[in-house]
């Protein structure tokens, strides 16, 4: 061409014709605009629902109130069925920006999108990010798990938790031995804490039940030795133990503690004598 006009080659022409592909990254922001109306009309285009919306209402507004945060409250008498992390988040959120039942759901935005990015990205390290969409679709549209997203209850940032603790189980165990390894592990932890502190021991069940089975499906009974794969345990304590001993100072801790992980884990499985008061 002349006149200064730049010369386009043949090549160049066919890549100007060619769609165009989505960006290695791409996925979550489809994700977002694809559930982003979901969640919003779920979670703050209604009010609190029957049976268990309003008790939680009730005990997230306590916990804003209470001097004593390490055991939630119901009517004024302590809730001893989950730890308290949810109401902890609930009660920040009313405090910071008005006490409604849309508010008082806000973080269940956090943790809706929380399992679609540590699901997408579980699924793109396994199979590629046309995987990665998918299942972050699925996993924040699903009628289950999107029931759980958009109600007020500590099942939705158990299900965060277990995400991210699913994810970097899965990180630590295909990963080569040193720091990926660890870190991959570590994140495993923290979600179980997150998800334990949430609605305890089912925070630890899900990752540990996933990671054993894998072990034992491929026989690598060696990853069990892995220094890489207890080290992040420190975290958990670091992030429970705070709560445990608070709890354990509190009047009637020793009781409390029994409820919480005794009454309230083992129980669930069979029948136990009530501690009395306390009647789960």
């Amino acid at each position: 061409m002349k006149y200064g006009a730049m010369s386009m080659s043949p090549n160049h022409c066919a890549d100007l014709a060619r769609p165009a592909v989505p960006r290695k990254h791409a996925w979550p922001g489809v994700v977002i605009l694809a559930l982003a109306p979901l969640w919003l009309l779920g979670m703050f285009d209604r009010g609190l629902w029957t049976p268990d919306e309003p008790r939680e209402a009730d005990i997230a507004w306590r916990m804003g109130q209470q001097g004593d945060r390490s055991i939630p409250q119901l009517a004024g008498s302590p809730f001893l069925e989950k730890p308290p992390l949810t109401y902890w988040l609930a009660a920040a959120s009313t405090r910071a920006f008005g006490d409604s039942a849309a508010l008082v759901r806000l973080p269940n935005l956090l943790y809706a999108l929380i399992v679609a990015a540590a699901t997408g990205t579980l699924a793109a390290r396994m199979a590629g990010r046309g995987a990665a969409l998918v299942a972050a679709l699925l996993a924040g549209s699903a009628l289950i798990s999107y029931r759980v997203a958009i109600w007020l209850a500590p099942d939705a940032a158990l299900l965060a938790g277990s995400a991210v603790a699913l994810l970097g189980a899965y990180t630590g165990y295909t990963a080569a031995a040193g720091s990926r390894k660890f870190w991959g592990y570590t994140l495993m932890h923290a979600g179980a804490a997150f998800g334990f502190m949430a609605k305890s021991a089912p925070g630890w069940l899900v990752p540990a039940l996933a990671l054993v089975a894998l072990i034992a499906w491929e026989r690598r009974w060696s990853e069990l030795r892995r220094w890489e794969l207890y080290a992040g345990a420190a975290l958990q304590v670091l992030l429970i133990g705070p709560w445990i001993m608070a709890v354990a100072g509190a009047p009637a801790g020793a009781e409390s503690l029994r409820v919480f992980f005794w009454d309230n884990v083992v129980g669930r499985f069979t029948a136990l004598a009530e501690t009395p008061g306390h009647e789960y």
